[in-house]
């Protein structure tokens, strides 16, 4: 699995909990964490690998527990090394695409692998996804590329989903299989975006020829209150003031993502 966080301390061990259920290995790139995500992250590994053992180097750690690539990698972003006043063009801080380029030349020199989980740090798989994670690996195999999940966006509490707009049906990929990649397309691949920030460039770093789609969900915490609402709609107006329709369906205020009424419905991870 592989992950670009920063700050989600709230959310982050609930992630690999069950990350670690399904992945051998996971790679977490840390954009400047300022609160106990890191503490919070060699906790985890440890307790689902009590027997591991950690590796520290000035960019990071890698707890490892076994010698057949089983690790978790922690790299520390060195675009986000001191603070924004450091910063020679603050315009340059936050680039998604840079960070998730970074991050996937580190797994394609440094991990094993051969397939591909992709979340972000304030989301988690579904009971049900972990439940039905081979079958998944099983389709990679018999030919498909890539899965595509839907996503449950939680609202206001962790039994109630927002359901109205694109809450109603948005669907990403996050996971995919290099096993069908050329060494010279492996090579290659890359992650792309054309919006400020390099938003927007998704978690495949190539076009998957055939994607297909599950039915388990991905849960989403990050708009979960209104206090994560408000701080989401100030990032993304402050990096990218025209994308989205200026982001507005974040705090549940109608645009062309999300007309409204606003609609939410229970929901329950069973």
């Amino acid at each position: 699995m592989i992950t670009r966080i920063k700050n989600e301390s709230r959310w982050i061990r609930r992630n690999l909990e069950r990350t670690f259920q399904v992945a051998s290995a996971v790679v977490i790139w840390d954009d400047g964490s300022t609160d106990d995500t890191e503490r919070i992250c060699d906790a985890a590994a440890k307790a689902a690998h009590p027997k591991s053992s950690v590796v520290y180097y000035p960019w990071g750690w890698v707890r490892e527990w076994n010698g057949a690539g089983g690790a978790c990698h922690y790299l520390r972003s060195p675009f986000a090394e001191g603070s924004l006043s450091y910063t020679i063009r603050s315009e340059q801080r936050v680039n998604e695409i840079r960070d998730k380029n970074a991050l996937w030349s580190y797994c394609k020199v440094k991990v094993p692998f051969t397939y591909v989980l992709c979340l972000d740090g304030d989301e988690m798989l579904s009971n049900l996804a972990v439940e039905r994670f081979p079958t998944y690996l099983k389709r990679l195999d018999d030919g498909t590329d890539a899965i595509a999940f839907p996503f449950v966006f939680l609202w206001d509490s962790e039994t109630q989903r927002r359901s109205d707009g694109i809450y109603n049906s948005t669907w990403h990929i996050r996971l995919f299989t290099i096993q069908r990649l050329s060494p010279g397309e492996l090579f290659g691949s890359t992650f792309a975006s054309r919006n400020p920030g390099g938003f927007h460039c998704g978690w495949v770093p190539f076009q998957p020829k055939k994607i297909e789609a599950c039915r388990e969900e991905i849960v989403h915490f990050g708009y979960i209150d209104a206090g994560l609402r408000e701080e989401k709609l100030r990032f993304y107006t402050r990096i990218d003031p025209t994308g989205e329709a200026g982001y507005t369906h974040v705090v549940g205020r109608p645009n062309s993502i999300a007309p409204g009424p606003l609609k939410v419905e229970p929901w329950s991870d069973t």
